[in-house]
């Protein structure tokens, strides 16, 4: 999108708000961070895209002295796996301090991620492809789930989805040496980690 110069796009429960009565999913997580980068000076990557599906975008806000990233991991359905980066950011030569502040969001199967909590349930419950509607994939199983008692179940644990959906950051201080910072997160499959270095 950033490099075809397009501004905005919504799926399907995006546009109609269909998590208004349960947990966010991951996608509006990702929509939400990315928008924090609108108007953002765009830096890109010198290396782009390397092996495994990992990559990442940069941008940084002058009126604010604010850095942003946007790293991830798209590894594919069925993967598990975990991969450490490096990710090394130069020139912070408009940033006085010898540290700055580093907050990171991380987006996964174990972070502001409801849906491994639901599969859980579900699988325990005995839930089939015959007890939804047309998709047992979709973000909101309360709008898909046929049975009464099901929708139900759903509505019973929803504060526990919310909970785990919950995005939440981190902050922590770094010092910075010879105008550079390094970041060595590990990204899990399918993950995104986003900084903003202030």
């Amino acid at each position: 999108m950033i490099d075809n110069d397009i501004d905005w796009f919504a799926n399907w429960d995006g546009a109609t708000n269909m998590w208004d009565r349960g947990a966010e999913p991951v996608n509006t997580h990702i929509a939400f961070l990315g928008g924090r980068m609108a108007g953002d000076r765009y830096i890109a990557p010198k290396t782009g895209l390397v092996s495994g599906g990992i990559g990442g975008i940069g941008g940084y806000d002058s009126e604010t002295n604010t850095a942003r990233f946007m790293l991830y991991h798209c590894s594919g359905p069925n993967v598990n796996i975990e991969e450490p980066v490096q990710v090394t950011i130069e020139n912070i030569g408009r940033i006085s301090n010898s540290k700055v502040k580093l907050r990171t969001y991380v987006i996964d199967d174990g972070n502001a991620n409801f849906w491994p909590l639901w599969w859980a349930d579900q699988t325990a419950r005995g839930l089939t492809d015959a007890d939804y509607g047309w998709s047992k994939y979709s973000n909101h199983p309360m709008d898909v789930l046929q049975k009464p008692e099901d929708r139900q179940f759903f509505m019973d644990n929803l504060e526990r989805y919310k909970q785990a959906a919950e995005l939440k950051y981190t902050e922590t201080e770094i010092e910075v040496e010879g105008g550079k910072i390094t970041l060595t997160p590990a990204l899990r499959s399918n993950g995104v980690v986003f900084y903003e270095i202030f």
